[in-house]
């Protein structure tokens, strides 16, 4: 059927530990909450990776059991509220593509799309001291949220360019894009 043909969807979650496979440490005590970095290694080359809620035989956080790479776990610790915990993956993509795009003092970095990943993004640049930053999405929550992660300016794409010179910040203009709208 379509269904079984379907994944189970869910790659930034949190889980309770319940039991581990043969050969295991046992690093996280059973019982206890986890969240992991999304893959799978399926074998001992670190090139052969399964994707947890993209593939049939990894289910995601939506369902009701998933299995996890036990070197990729990071206990949640007590108190930390499970949302918060789910947003653990997200952030970190978002702090390395920050670093991964090299930015230099005195780039203006626009960050499009202001979602979990395009925050991170925000949050990695402010940690560098690199700005002003200048974010861009379609939606006034997300760019509201834009601006509490550290954005010096938000754009309502409709409504003016993020690529051109911009008066807020004293004429300058982007020179270092980082996009992360993950829709096509």
């Amino acid at each position: 059927s379509l269904h079984d043909a379907l994944p189970i969807l869910g790659h930034e979650f949190v889980g309770e530990v319940i039991d581990y496979g043969p050969g295991s440490r046992r690093s996280v005590t059973a019982g206890r909450r986890v969240t992991s970095i999304p893959m799978v290694r399926l074998g001992p080359d670190l090139s052969d990776i399964g994707i947890v809620g993209y593939q049939n035989e990894l289910p995601g956080g939506f369902g009701e059991y998933m299995i996890l790479d036990e070197d990729l776990l990071l206990e949640v610790p007590n108190g930390l509220d499970d949302d918060l915990a789910a947003l653990v993956e997200p952030l970190a993509v978002g702090l390395e593509h920050a670093r991964v795009g090299e930015p230099q003092p005195g780039e203006v970095p626009l960050v499009i799309g202001c979602g979990a990943i395009g925050l991170g993004v925000i949050v990695g640049l402010k940690l560098k001291g690199v700005g002003p930053i200048v974010a861009a999405d379609l939606d006034p929550g997300r760019r509201a949220l834009a601006l509490r992660m550290g954005a010096d300016l938000v754009i309502d794409p409709r409504e003016a360019s993020p690529y051109g010179a911009q008066r807020e910040i004293g004429g300058r203009t982007p020179n270092l894009v980082y996009e992360c709208v993950g829709k096509a």
